[in-house]
């Protein structure tokens, strides 16, 4: 089985691993921060071959975002709608 591959489970089985709807999102947000990171690691080396010159830290890490913005575009968007849906909730839950 593939990680992609939905996989059913009943809510019971949820809760009883996780308190509650924050405990399972603080659970699944290192997993995608872990993803997003190596996307953007990616980009960058992708900058990097491509040879753009003497960048600087900053501009290299702002082109190698695009990189990972167009990657990101040419993703399953069920992937994309999930890291989406992990962030807001996050969000929401803050106080602020």
């Amino acid at each position: 089985m593939s990680a992609r591959q939905p996989v059913r489970v009943a809510k019971g089985t949820l809760l009883y691993h996780f308190h509650d709807k924050n405990q399972l999102l603080e659970a699944l947000m290192p997993g995608y921060i872990a993803h997003l990171q190596a996307r953007l690691d990616a980009g960058t080396e992708r900058v990097r071959a491509k040879g753009y010159g003497n960048l600087t830290r900053e501009r290299e890490t702002i082109a190698g975002f695009i990189e990972w913005y167009r990657d990101l575009r040419r993703q399953a968007l069920s992937y994309t709608s999930f890291g989406v849906s992990i962030l807001s909730a996050r969000a929401k839950s803050e106080p602020g």
